[in-house]
């Protein structure tokens, strides 16, 4: 027995086609109409639909009132529509899931701009979405958009625009709208996210700290490293911090950008920056010239808001510069009293005299004293070995090395790289060692790093950060890589980490955001369409209707072509084609001065028409159906009997005519006076008075009304013409003269 399955994308292409087809130089003519005024017998309880042919066609013809042509500007592609609501998780894209388009993997976000629709990358392991999304935060090229308070990540797809999300979105669905930007910003075969499937144990190769020294011996792959602290710092007084981070601000390094000449050792530095007390410094060295080889900073001041300079006060001296770069220290508040805050995490160089402050609280305080209670960095000679070295921030931030020694000389640790950095690295560079993340597959570029939580002290790997995005993979195999081989620790017991496992999702085809109809399942056509009263006169604005549904490529019942070039050859019966326009039509009847046609298909321009006999002549004027036609039938009456109490005609009676056995529904009529019935659902044609037998009458047959008939204005479109395509039943709709109605229709294929 074998098993198949219709691919979304079939369903997407057949959405792309039916669009298409209303632009297209052979387009298809779709109409939305709309009808039937005879009541349900139970007005709250529209009957089922009938899937038949009687139903379907005939009736739908039966009971048409009119109708408006669909024009590509009123049809959208749409899908599924997640509005981002808070405390809420959604599902992530995933190349291996089953029926995504099910899933809430989209959201739309109502920001100023308009309605911005995301796709969500990740979703932090089923967490819940707490952080909405923000095209203020990301743009159409960033694949990696991270909402900081939930882990989520997004990406940006397009914007709605307020109008257009007003007419065409549901409550269910919204409209899919091009970005060309988002297009042409996708790349093939990324690898946004990595999930952990299995953490591990054991990994507790891993650390964070600063750079001491970039390029140690001239060689840019050795770089000497400090780790971080855990500090008591004894503040006096305490009152007002939380468990929260804790920062400070200094003076971190003096560099000479420009000698000059003309200085001695004597001459003054000032360090000049809004801070609460300022960094101290002076002049170490000079050459032969006068010109400053060497600085020193003395003390490196507390708490700088913004940025600093370096002033040198001299009367011989000139053309010197030299920078001031503020430095920053932080930590995470573990514990405290009445007098100490324990400090863990630290970055930087917290020490005493600073002057720190409470990131939650605000709450400023001066350290007196510093007890150092540890370093984090391994003693270990290789500890680190075949681990990754990324560059957290700072100076060359964003950059991944992998560790090829670790050397430990006395207080002295040092990382040897595999490879050099494009960009130098500096004091301010802050670092972070971690498992390392191999990936294997059929693309190139892509690069990431894991991260370790010590969760029960089992040292488990939480979490793989993409460094880089990569191309080109349609596979990739991820490891993860801790210590190579055991390693010996302080008390010489061995130990090796238990491995990890990660799967890489790999972008669609042609990457995020290349074909957003496809990547988001757009599988339906919205169609938007207003009727506004009468539509000038050609429509009746009373009653209601119960019905309605898409007509597809009717032919018109007749229509006028005036000639400006006299061609009698033009016979009944004969096919003529506009030349410009692709339209057809057969002729009824032909003269010099214009063609009366039947069975028109499509709209005639302006242009030069020719017949399948030979005729051949240019049109100056046309008069046919278009954008709007009718298909109810008009009668001028008088009226004979008022009927019951004088009231003329009932609205929705049945009306006869004993002559010809023809009947239909009225529905509009004059109330007591000659004018013009609309009539629907028409069996046999009514005879017209003053013709051979005499006056000849409509009846109606509960008001007992009559009217004499003088003349008939027949339906604009051919019934059984076309195709009707959708139908669609419903509670009454009251129309108006000053009402217009709205219809929205969702299409599914």
């Amino acid at each position: 027995m074998s098993h198949t399955h219709v691919a979304h994308n079939f369903r997407v292409l057949s959405a792309e086609q039916f669009k298409e087809s209303l632009t297209e130089s052979a387009n298809t003519l779709l109409y939305l109409f709309y009808g039937n005024h005879i009541p349900y017998t139970d007005e709250l309880s529209p009957p089922d639909f009938i899937d038949s042919e009687s139903d379907i066609h005939y009736k739908s013809y039966q009971n048409m009132i009119g109708g408006k042509q669909v024009t590509d500007a009123d049809a959208l592609h749409m899908v599924t529509r997640n509005n981002w609501t808070n405390n809420t998780s959604y599902a992530m894209y995933d190349d291996q899931t089953d029926h995504l388009m099910d899933k809430n993997f989209t959201v739309v976000v109502n920001e100023t701009s308009g309605y911005n629709v995301f796709k969500c990358l990740d979703n932090n392991y089923g967490a819940n979405s707490i952080q909405a999304p923000s095209l203020t935060e990301t743009s159409s090229n960033d694949e990696i958009y991270i909402t900081a308070s939930d882990g989520y990540q997004w990406k940006y797809m397009y914007t709605v625009p307020v109008a257009t999300m007003d007419k065409f979105a549901t409550t269910n669905t919204m409209p899919v709208v091009l970005n060309s930007n988002v297009k042409s910003d996708a790349i093939d075969g990324t690898l946004q996210v990595i999930k952990i499937t299995e953490g591990g144990r054991d990994y507790s190769a891993y650390a964070e700290g600063f750079i001491s020294e970039f390029n140690v011996a001239g060689d840019p792959k050795l770089v000497s490293i400090s780790g971080t602290t855990s500090s008591v710092l004894n503040l006096g007084d305490t009152t007002g911090f939380v468990k929260e981070e804790v920062q400070t601000s200094f003076i971190q390094q003096l560099r000479v950008l420009q000698g000059g000449s003309g200085y001695s050792t004597t001459d003054t530095l000032t360090i000049t920056g809004t801070a609460t007390e300022s960094a101290t410094a002076n002049i170490a060295s000079v050459d032969g010239s006068g010109a400053i080889t060497g600085v020193n900073l003395i003390t490196k001041g507390r708490s700088y808001t913004g940025s600093a300079a370096v002033t040198i006060g001299t009367t011989t001296g000139t053309s010197a510069l030299i920078s001031a770069t503020v430095g920053t220290a932080n930590g995470i508040v573990v514990d405290s009293n009445s007098t100490h805050l324990t400090v863990s995490s630290i970055k930087g160089d917290i020490g005493i005299t600073d002057e720190i402050t409470g990131v939650t609280s605000s709450t400023t305080s001066n350290i007196i004293s510093v007890i150092q209670t540890g370093d984090t960095l391994s003693s270990n000679v290789d500890f680190y070995k075949g681990s990754s070295f990324y560059v957290e921030s700072g100076t060359g931030a964003g950059q991944l090395g992998i560790i090829d020694e670790y050397i430990v000389t006395a207080n002295e640790k040092r990382v040897l790289l595999t490879n050099t950095f494009s960009t130098n690295l500096a004091t301010d560079s802050r670092y972070s060692i971690g498992p390392q993340v191999i990936i294997t597959g059929d693309g190139t570029g892509a690069q990431a790093r894991a991260k370790v939580n010590d969760v029960l002290n089992a040292n488990v790997v939480s979490n793989v950060e993409i460094i880089s995005v990569g191309s080109g993979y349609t596979y990739a195999d991820v490891s993860i890589q801790g210590n190579t081989g055991f390693v010996t620790n302080a008390v010489s017991n061995s130990y090796i980490s238990n491995t990890a496992t990660a799967r890489a999702i790999i972008s669609p085809e042609n990457g995020h955001g290349s074909n957003t109809l496809t990547e988001l399942f757009a599988s339906k056509i919205g169609i938007s369409i207003s009727i506004a009263n009468t539509e000038a006169g050609k429509l009746a604005a009373n009653n209601d209707f119960r019905e309605i549904g898409l007509l597809r490529d009717p032919l018109f019942a007749n229509g006028t072509l005036v000639l400006s070039s006299s061609d009698t050859t033009f016979s009944s019966g004969e096919s003529i084609t506009g030349a410009t326009s692709g339209a057809t039509a057969v002729v009824v009847s032909a003269n010099a001065s214009g063609i009366a046609c039947r069975d028109i298909r499509g709209f005639f321009q302006t242009e030069t028409i020719s017949g399948n006999a030979g005729g051949n002549s240019v049109i100056s004027a046309v008069t046919q159906p278009t954008s709007v036609f009718r298909q109810t039938f008009k009668y001028n009456t008088e009226v004979t009997y008022a009927g019951i109490g004088g009231t003329g005609l009932l609205e929705d009676e049945k009306v006869t005519q004993g002559e010809s056995l023809a009947s239909g529904f009225v529905l509009a009529h004059p109330d007591n006076s000659d004018g013009v019935v609309e009539l629907t659902n028409v069996r046999n044609s009514f005879l017209m008075s003053d013709v051979s037998g005499g006056d000849k009458y409509l009846n109606g047959a509960n008001s007992t009304a009559q009217f004499k008939l003088n003349s008939v204005t027949l339906p604009e479109v051919k019934a059984g013409s076309g195709s009707v395509i959708y139908k669609e039943n419903f509670v009454p709709v009251n129309r108006d003269n000053n009402q217009t109605e709205t219809f929205k229709l969702i299409i599914d294929f």
